[in-house]
């Protein structure tokens, strides 16, 4: 390879644009280099080795590079800087002023900021790579995400801490032309009241949030022993918890042991915990709602005996 290429290449950590080159050689020198495919053209205007070509570090600052200095990683390319889970894409997203050029083009999805700059509070840097921040990138991600995925990702963020309902429902309400604004509002609410799944949203409303039923605690804490337990619902005047298991419970020995020492440490305190199932709550909502009546009334009866 030509030292000029080398030192661009070098200089720019992998990546160079046809700028930078012609800055220190001949035009002649990249066209022939690409002949040669020593080098590869990865996006109009900037260049990498064949090598990094699929190097998806590489790709998310080829992508940047091509935006320009005012771009930053937005939807789905930003929430995995801040440990959000989201579904694997194929290209990368980036947000630029409106007063911008550059287009949709290959890999990079391109959108525009409604102004001619992006906030400065919108952006933070990790990595060295400027992205949107994890509310907004969430809410963005909602956008272009189908249902099947949208809810889970917004779920999964409340629940590991990375963004908060109210976060959520403030950036929605400035957003009135957002694809799905409503659901995405009742699905923060529904998690700004305790929710933490979809099987705790059905269940709090179709069988637990019911006039025949006391009121339960939501993620209600628990200390044994020094050890922290968060139940799912829990009466604790009657020492009686509702554990929901969903979909892939039983996934692992390893969890099912975990629930046993659970449970045990529990009733060593006094309390009872009911375990109800995914496919029990969605098939017999109504029956689960009996039962658990049923169960109250004999926690009063005991309890007061």
């Amino acid at each position: 390879m030509r030292p000029e290429l080398s030192a661009v290449l070098r200089a720019g950590n992998g990546l160079f644009t046809r700028e930078q080159l012609l800055a220190i050689a001949d035009h002649n020198v990249l066209d022939r280099a690409v002949a040669r495919g020593s080098v590869v053209r990865l996006l109009p205007r900037v260049y990498t080795t064949p090598a990094s070509a699929l190097d998806p570090r590489i790709r998310v600052r080829a992508a940047l590079v091509f935006a320009g200095p005012d771009a930053a990683l937005s939807h789905l390319s930003a929430a995995p800087i801040w440990r959000i889970r989201v579904p694997d894409s194929q290209h990368v997203h980036v947000l630029t002023p409106r007063s911008a050029d550059h287009r949709t083009t290959e890999f990079v999805v391109v959108h525009r900021y409604p102004s001619a700059e992006l906030p400065r509070e919108l952006i933070a840097y990790s990595g060295g790579l400027p992205a949107v921040r994890p509310a907004p990138s969430l809410v963005d991600c909602w956008a272009v995400l189908d249902r099947g995925h949208r809810r889970d990702v917004v779920i999964t963020a409340v629940r590991n801490g990375r963004v908060s309902p109210e976060d959520i429902c403030a950036l929605a309400a400035q957003r009135p032309l957002l694809r799905g604004r409503r659901e995405l509002i009742e699905l923060a609410e529904q998690l700004r009241a305790g929710a933490h799944s979809e099987l705790e949203i059905f269940g709090l409303r179709r069988v637990f949030d019911h006039p025949s039923l006391p009121r339960p605690h939501r993620q209600f804490l628990m200390v044994v022993d020094g050890s922290r337990y968060v139940l799912d619902l829990a009466w604790p005047e009657l020492k009686l918890a509702v554990e929901l298991d969903g979909a892939a419970y039983h996934g692992s020995r390893a969890q099912r042991e975990r629930d046993v020492r659970r449970d045990a440490a529990l009733a060593t305190r006094g309390w009872q915990v009911i375990r109800v199932t995914y496919a029990r709550i969605t098939s017999d909502p109504e029956g689960v709602r009996r039962d658990l009546a049923t169960i109250i009334a004999a926690r009063r009866n005991q309890i007061s005996a």
